[in-house]
């Protein structure tokens, strides 16, 4: 079976607001965690005729099964311009109550607490008790709850994983599955601020020197309340846009209405974040790897015990790391029949450990 073989059945159970529009662009559409995510568009085949020399032709059948060139034609696009993705899969968990920062605290390898962190954004990691990368997400800093931002596959596994914490270390919390009542849009590219400002009713608040790194802040978007989010995925500045389920679509086409591309997954998730070498949960990011393994971990350790802190002060103490080959770079990748082919399902994925050298 390939790497990438989709299911038959049981499609179509999660869609968003705007699925119709993607329809309409000619989605060339997978499958997570039941929601329907267009890998990319036919009505974006034309950037072939301009980027067609730069996408190079996946003669084996193999490797083009579940693949579209014009997938690397909007990858392309979008580092010289900007684009929105559709990112409705993100799983969200809304997290409240007295003990609601304690049990974050305690979870995650960042400070959560602290009221300095109200109002961001704070990428962090769940360990293991051997230290080792649980998961990784995104936790929302609000004034009266905290909301985790995860992974259409990863997301349910967390979210059950965390009222089992809360419920053993007798913590007053609710824990509260919201993935289906907000949606996200992503915008980014270097025009991404030049085009947000076209739609916002305060253009001058996305200047940098108003909107820093790792920021929320409420906007306002085709007449609808939006949560923004600078935050990036892609090594380009812009943003996450989060809103209800009822007012995605109304943000769609005031953003579609500007001219701006839509762009799929596929260049959100796979070849963007590799090219700038993120990390991937359930790919590059396993219990296989601690977080300096992972050039992941932060140059300060904070205060607050976590689950797996002292294996982490362990692995920080040694005087010797071993290193972790990040990017393989396939110089040759022409078979025995003169054919290039192309790594295609997790093997693109893989880490090789090798032993320290410097």
């Amino acid at each position: 079976m390939h790497t990438r073989e989709p299911y038959a059945t049981s499609r179509g159970v999660k869609r968003s607001p705007f699925h119709e529009r993607e329809k309409e662009l000619g989605g060339y559409f997978m499958e997570l965690g039941g929601w329907e995510r267009a890998h990319g568009y036919a009505a974006n085949e034309h950037l072939l005729e301009k980027y067609g020399d730069r996408v190079p032709v996946r003669e084996n059948e193999w490797d083009s099964r579940h693949f579209w060139r014009v997938s690397n034609a909007e990858h392309l696009a979008m580092s010289e311009d900007c684009g929105i993705v559709n990112l409705s899969h993100f799983h969200m968990v809304d997290i409240e109550g007295p003990d609601h920062v304690e049990l974050l605290e305690w979870l995650c390898a960042a400070k959560i607490g602290g009221d300095g962190n109200i109002g961001k954004g704070i990428y962090t990691h769940f360990l293991d008790d051997e230290g080792m990368v649980r998961a990784d997400f995104t936790v929302i800093r609000m004034a009266d709850r905290c909301r985790l931002i995860n992974g259409a596959d990863a997301g349910p596994r967390d979210f059950h994983y965390m009222r089992r914490v809360a419920e053993d270390r007798g913590l007053d919390v609710t824990i509260t599955d919201v993935t289906e009542k907000f949606i996200t849009i992503g915008i980014w590219g270097p025009n991404a601020r030049a085009k947000l400002k076209t739609v916002v009713t305060d253009p001058a608040g996305l200047d940098p020197e108003n909107f820093a790194f790792a920021a929320i802040k409420p906007i306002e978007i085709g007449g609808k309340p939006v949560t923004a989010f600078r935050i990036s995925y892609v090594g380009e500045q812009g943003w996450e846009l989060h809103m209800k389920y009822e007012d995605g679509l109304a943000v769609w086409d005031a953003l579609r209405a500007t001219g701006v591309m839509a762009f799929g997954v596929e260049t959100y998730a796979n070849s963007r974040r590799m090219e700038k070498s993120l990390r991937l949960q359930n790919a590059d990011l396993l219990t296989q790897y601690n977080l300096i393994e992972a050039d992941l971990a932060r140059p300060k350790v904070k205060e607050a015990d976590f689950r797996g802190k002292a294996k982490h002060l362990e692995y920080k103490a040694r005087d010797h790391q071993p290193a972790m080959l990040c990017t393989l770079v396939m110089t040759e990748n022409t078979d025995k029949q003169g054919v290039k082919r192309y790594p295609v399902g997790s093997s693109f994925r893989s880490w090789i450990r090798r032993p320290a050298r410097c």
